[in-house]
């Protein structure tokens, strides 16, 4: 609970700092004769983090309200399972991210609306199997005996739509740097999970527990944005 009380005040602290920032461009932000920058096209790259990873994006402007944006990012976590459970040896992967095409439309000055697809990479893999020989009613069966476990969940869709709202901007209008903070929704339709087990644990894969496992799972249909973003304006 205090880990997460923690986090949620560090991440107001930033947006808090960022916003401040932020106005204090606003009020600086009218064109500027000398500086050669052009209010209708423009194009800026960028580097961004949050719950899809990390990575970058380029930025292009053909109207001061609206932005198309090319970008990908990924990030990977491996998970030892022995240090979760020491009784199981093996090991769990997850991995987000994608390659996304969005446009953004402002409606106000800060503040904006953002759709469009995502390439999605998002997997997890699981493998696994005892780290000891059971016994069973006398019977000593080894781990290999027993069997081994492999998981892989994917979204339903590789190819998923997207919809966000954002304060900030992907491309300064006057200036060089700007920052946006953006919230929004991957839908990956219902998720789809590949069972594969071996020795005495095969019966759990059959067609019909897939099946079962993939209904029970149909709800986690959505996967949510929170990105932080920082640009530099080209031209």
């Amino acid at each position: 609970m205090k880990k997460n009380v923690s986090i949620l005040i560090l991440f107001s602290c930033v947006f808090l700092f960022w916003s401040s920032v932020y106005s204090q461009e606003v009020e600086m932000d009218f064109p500027d004769e000398e500086s050669g920058v052009s209010t209708d096209y423009g194009l800026s790259v960028g580097f961004k983090f949050g719950t899809h990873g990390l990575g970058g994006e380029a930025c292009f402007q053909f109207h001061p309200n609206v932005h198309l944006r090319l970008g990908t990012t990924y990030f990977k976590y491996t998970q030892d399972l022995s240090q979760i459970e020491p009784d199981i040896q093996g090991e769990a992967f997850a991995k987000v991210g994608g390659v996304q095409l969005l446009a953004n439309y402002y409606f106000g000055r800060p503040f904006f609306i953002s759709a469009g697809a995502l390439y999605n990479f998002f997997e997890i893999d699981m493998f696994g199997l005892l780290s000891e020989s059971q016994t069973i009613n006398g019977v000593e069966f080894h781990p290999e005996d027993i069997g081994r476990l492999e998981v892989n969940l994917r979204p339903g869709w590789s190819l998923t739509p997207y919809f966000g709202v954002g304060f900030g901007r992907t491309l300064a209008m006057y200036n060089k740097l700007s920052f946006a903070f953006e919230l929004g929704i991957v839908y990956l339709d219902s998720p789809r999970v590949q069972l594969h087990t071996t020795g005495m644990l095969s019966p759990t894969s059959s067609v019909e527990q897939q099946q079962q496992l993939n209904e029970n799972l149909a709800w986690l249909n959505l996967y949510p944005n929170i990105s932080f973003q920082l640009s530099y304006r080209i031209f």
